[in-house]
């Protein structure tokens, strides 16, 4: 037999709590400050992966330069 606690509402029909008010409407979208920059940015993808490659590429130059420097003296 199934034994049943009144203490806990929401197992009486398997929903939410009895006096829980129900959300109406869509939830609220919560963004953390990277998202909320990006819908600030008006920019393509494709734009966006040119950008990320040029910084990318620039990285390994400095590294190389840096790498030479300390050779050549």
């Amino acid at each position: 037999m199934e034994e049943r606690d009144d203490r806990f509402p929401e197992q009486a029909d398997g929903g939410a709590p009895a006096g829980d008010p129900v959300p109406e409407g869509p939830e609220p979208e919560f963004k953390n400050w990277k998202e909320r920059l990006y819908d600030k940015v008006h920019i393509s993808v494709h734009t966006l992966d040119i950008i990320i490659g040029v910084l990318v590429a620039l990285i390994f130059v400095f590294i190389l330069l840096g790498m030479l420097k300390t050779r050549l003296g």
